[in-house]
């Protein structure tokens, strides 16, 4: 009796839609966002803490810093209650956001990342961006503790050796902003995303693996348990590629396929059918045959 009628005429087209505990988010076929739910973190991407009970737009920054989308700022007619939920008067109405809903090529929206309270938006040109629960460093800011409201972006740099130039643990930052924003800098282009209870990790396209927040259970794969409020490349990944016989695995064009994740692991998949996995293994979830 609960179920949402089905949108007619002129509505809105959703191409993919995902949900986390207590939120949904969706994607439409024009490449916006749409958010409800609970929004105690800011994971609504709405900036703001104000829960919904319908969709709203997330609006995404354009290349100037302002954003190109959305209606979030408060003229959605939308107030809280005292509870930290919306009780908006103005329904989700497709038509009458026609003019708003659009987004430009270059900002397009082509999936969907959701953790525990934190979601992850990757643009079609490869630019990444995150919002909500922090905690651990999960949003890859360079820094851990601060909820963020609104979609920032996620940079991946260029790596010069060891775990990757972005290996700041940012653990003692006192909670201050230190992001990089300098466009200069040759950075990666992100090709998929996936994320754990407080841990996200991307697949660039150059075929390197990146992980970020906590990792407590080794689930960033990075042969310790630190921490990481920065996206840092996962190097075991590279010694397996470089490994064989005669030939390597990289001389046969082997690659990392995709990614996926569960709450406290990750799992790799080469083009060659090999899987790789770390992190928490209570249950024997990593296939290793034990569960230590």
């Amino acid at each position: 009796n609960n179920m949402m009628p089905p949108l007619r005429g002129e509505s809105m087209k959703f191409v993919k839609v995902i949900a986390s505990r207590y939120y949904t988010v969706a994607l439409d076929a024009t490449g916006n966002v749409w958010s409800t739910g609970s929004n105690a973190y800011g994971q609504l991407c709405l900036n703001d803490t104000v829960s919904r009970d319908r969709f709203h737009q997330v609006r995404i920054p354009d290349e100037d810093g302002g954003d190109n989308n959305g209606d979030n700022d408060g003229n959605d007619g939308s107030r809280d209650d005292g509870n930290g939920r919306s009780n908006s008067n103005n329904p989700f109405n497709p038509q009458q956001q026609q003019q708003q809903q659009h987004a430009s090529s270059s900002s397009k929206i082509i999936d969907v990342v959701l953790g525990e309270r934190h979601t992850l938006l990757l643009r079609e040109d490869g630019k990444l961006y995150g919002c909500g629960w922090n905690h651990y460093g999960q949003l890859g800011i360079g820094v851990k503790g601060e909820n963020v409201l609104s979609p920032m972006e996620i940079i991946i740099e260029q790596e010069e050796g060891g775990e990757g130039s972005n290996n700041n643990n940012g653990n003692d930052n006192g909670g201050s902003w230190v992001v990089s924003v300098d466009r200069s800098m040759d950075h990666k282009i992100v090709t998929d995303v996936v994320a754990g209870r407080g841990s996200s990790y991307f697949l660039t396209s150059t075929g390197q693996v990146y992980a970020t927040g906590t990792n407590y259970k080794g689930q960033l794969c990075l042969g310790h348990r630190d921490d990481r409020t920065l996206p840092t490349m996962i190097s075991s990944i590279e010694s397996v590629l470089n490994s064989g016989r005669d030939f390597s695995f990289r001389d046969e064009g082997v690659t990392v396929q995709s990614i996926a994740a569960g709450a406290s692991s990750l799992y790799l998949l080469l083009s060659n059918g090999i899987l790789l996995a770390c992190g928490e293994n209570t249950h024997g979830q990593l296939g290793l045959g034990n569960n230590w």
